[in-house]
């Protein structure tokens, strides 16, 4: 089995950040998978929001925290920028730092891992649109159908797109420490004006987006971005959201926001994700929920 390790949104250079991804890395050594006394071959994938913003001493910590990923897993983790790499505390004003996007290079790209019998296609949902909103954008998508005519045999393979923002709306029901503007806007207000607030984050392509998907065969979505695991299917699609892997532990209210991750395990036969998440400061971590997907 090949196993990747799902992060997500750890916003370096936000009050508590560091402390917190200090714990992660604990948890991520004792999440390292193993076959008897030999370590199991394994990758990270970050979906994005690596820094709260793109400063040169945000992103510093960050590269440092990507060093360690790649020296205690052996490969280099998978990465896509996400709204707050690019942007100033995430908000689409102004781009005045784009360090992080240079060294990330340009996007899309392609990873095929033949041990998996995976191909990652990567996005920038970054292009476009107001706020924390983002966008992939038409020349994107030609662009990695493109590079998707170069590989032979894709039937054999299982394609995952990963992104950082969100394809369908996330609910937030159970959740009492959802999206900021939820906690800070009255009810009757959001009841007034259903949908425009939600707008501000969500992807503006996404219809457009998931035709794309659908017609290049792709059946599984990895994202970020709204700080809460969730797993949902969506016209064949399997998405897959981490929440925040730097989010602070919240005591006896397992219904809040939480440090958490995906552990994904591909077999010749299923896709195994398992949820896990740290709901009880200092309880450490359990398995929140496992579902095994037949490839």
């Amino acid at each position: 089995m090949k196993t990747y390790v799902h992060i997500s949104d750890l916003h370096f250079g936000a009050h508590g950040a560091a402390a917190r991804v200090q714990q992660l890395e604990e948890y991520l050594q004792e999440a390292v998978p193993s076959e008897g006394d030999a370590p199991q071959h394994y990758t990270f994938i970050l979906t994005g929001d690596a820094v709260d913003s793109p400063t040169k001493a945000n992103i510093a910590k960050y590269q440092d925290f990507s060093a360690w990923l790649e020296e205690t897993s052996g490969t280099t983790p998978l990465f896509v920028l996400g709204n707050h790499d690019v942007n100033p505390h995430g908000l689409a004003f102004w781009r005045n730092n784009q360090i992080l996007a240079e060294s990330a290079g340009n996007y899309p790209k392609i990873v095929k891992d033949d041990e998996a019998k995976a191909i990652f296609l990567l996005f920038d949902s970054n292009i476009g649109g107001l706020l924390a909103q983002g966008k992939i954008g038409r020349e994107q998508m030609d662009t990695m159908a493109a590079l998707l005519k170069k590989y032979k045999r894709l039937k054999s393979y299982t394609l995952v797109a990963v992104l950082h923002h969100h394809l369908v709306p996330v609910d937030e029901s159970s959740s009492k420490n959802s999206t900021w503007w939820r906690r800070l806007i009255p009810d009757w207000l959001e009841r007034l004006i259903p949908g425009l607030l939600e707008e501000t984050v969500e992807l503006r392509d996404a219809a457009e987006f998931i035709d794309f998907l659908k017609a290049h065969k792709v059946g599984y979505v990895l994202h970020g971005h709204k700080h809460l695991q969730f797993l949902k299917e969506y016209k064949g699609i399997h998405i897959i959201a981490c929440g925040s892997s730097s989010a602070r532990p919240y005591q006896g209210d397992p219904s809040k926001t939480c440090l958490s991750y995906n552990v994904l395990g591909f077999t010749k036969k299923e896709l195994v994700c398992a949820q896990c998440a740290d709901n009880l400061d200092g309880a450490g971590l359990h398995v929140v929920r496992s579902v095994c997907f037949p490839r």
